[in-house]
């Protein structure tokens, strides 16, 4: 990435050339180094065109077996589309790549093949066949086919205080597991976070890499709690990891070896010496082959750009996204009509998209049913009117839908 400098005339050729070091990229160790108060400072409307070439918009039916809460995860292999609502009872819903209701999973229960607490959805959708897996609370992960029968169960045995904080489908039958360890100080009467791990295992539980990612310190146990977590792309492995001074993304190719690392300095946002520093909060990044999506959350102070109203918000968390191509760190300037910081819908001048899940090359924003009609009515775009009619306050969400280019 490289920022605009403005040059003064007070600003010592010394001054220039650290900043010039550091807003570089540093190709010989394969660091790419990001400024977080730059980017929150970089704020611009972003077109969708940039990135889509087409929109759509996708009512899930609703029918006595398909209604849902919430569209907490999407996935697709292409033939059908599948849809995870983390809200009790926790069900996979499964639609065809209309919206038409298939079927459910819901195993709900404390049998063999049930789960109590979910903790992640992912799909197995690179093998011979496409698997539902879910991971749950107490450490397992349970797969299912699309008729609802479990055909794996793999028990992780995690030791005794610890807990899974994210986990990733990698591809080739590999999963990624992030795990916490926690020791309990009495004197204080509470849990904090003492080291985090990563393990990578196959679909029959056998070992196949670990890792000790960090030990923290027990004043910064939610920034850590933020900073670990691990997603997949294009069956590859990214992973977070959360420092006090900066945060990163690492890059791993398919022997798990870190090919690249994203750094991103928070400068005089550092969480450890600044209450209202801000923080990357990884559990919701996503990656397309044109750029990579962040939740970042700071103080108001820092995001005037993003938000120009206060509106009585100490605290602000927006969308922050990396450009691959030019290496630009960037954010989008909050829309108080639509309350939202997406994407300027300029393909049919439809509600700002913001995307929130990838499969391939589309990328999905989930709308409950009375937003959208909302949303419609504010818009001018004739295809979400046209869909809004056919909608009701009780009607499952609708997806919209971008085409990458």
């Amino acid at each position: 990435m490289k920022p605009s400098i403005r040059f003064f005339s007070s600003i010592t050729s010394f001054s220039i050339a650290l900043l010039l070091i550091f807003s570089s990229c540093n190709n010989q160790d394969g660091n790419d180094a990001h400024s977080i108060e730059f980017a929150l400072d970089n704020c611009k409307d972003m077109p969708l065109s940039t990135y889509a070439s087409k929109i759509e918009y996708l009512p899930l039916e609703t029918n006595r077996n398909s209604v849902m809460e919430a569209v907490s995860d999407v996935d697709t292999d292409g033939e059908l589309l599948y849809t995870f609502c983390k809200y009790a009872p926790q069900k996979v819903y499964v639609f065809d790549m209309q919206g038409h209701f298939v079927n459910e999973i819901d195993k709900n229960g404390r049998g063999p093949g049930e789960y109590t607490s979910v903790l992640d959805f992912h799909l197995e959708k690179d093998l011979q066949k496409t698997y539902i897996s879910l991971v749950t609370a107490d450490a397992r992960i349970l797969s299912y086919n699309v008729d609802g029968d479990c055909v794996r169960e793999v028990n992780l045995n995690l030791p005794k205080r610890s807990r899974i904080t994210s986990s990733a489908y990698i591809s080739n039958g590999r999963y990624a597991i992030v795990t916490a360890s926690y020791v309990i100080d009495r004197e204080k009467r509470q849990t904090i976070a003492d080291s985090r791990k990563l393990t990578i295992i196959d679909t029959t539980g056998k070992l196949l890499y670990e890792k000790v990612l960090a030990i923290s310190k027990p004043t910064h146990k939610e920034y850590y709690d933020r900073g670990h977590f691990a997603y997949s792309y294009n069956g590859n492995l990214r992973m977070s990891t959360g420092m006090e001074s900066r945060d990163s993304l690492m890059v791993f190719n398919d022997q798990m070896e870190v090919i690249s690392n994203h750094i991103f300095d928070f400068g005089q946002l550092r969480p450890d010496i600044n209450e209202n520093g801000a923080q990357i909060i990884h559990r919701w990044n996503i990656e397309t082959d044109s750029f990579i999506k962040f939740q970042v959350s700071a103080s108001w102070e820092s995001m005037t750009k993003i938000y120009p109203e206060n509106r009585g918000k100490r605290g602000h968390t927006t969308s922050m996204y990396l450009d691959k191509e030019t290496n630009e760190l960037f954010t989008i300037p909050y829309n108080y009509d639509f309350s939202l910081d997406g994407f300027t819908n300029d393909i049919d001048q439809g509600v700002p998209f913001v995307p929130i899940f990838v499969s391939g090359n589309k990328m999905y924003q989930p709308v409950q049913a009375e937003k959208f009609i909302e949303y419609a009515h504010m818009s001018n775009s004739p295809k979400m009117k046209e869909i809004a009619a056919t909608l009701t306050e009780e009607s499952n969400p609708v997806l919209i839908v971008a085409t990458l280019k």
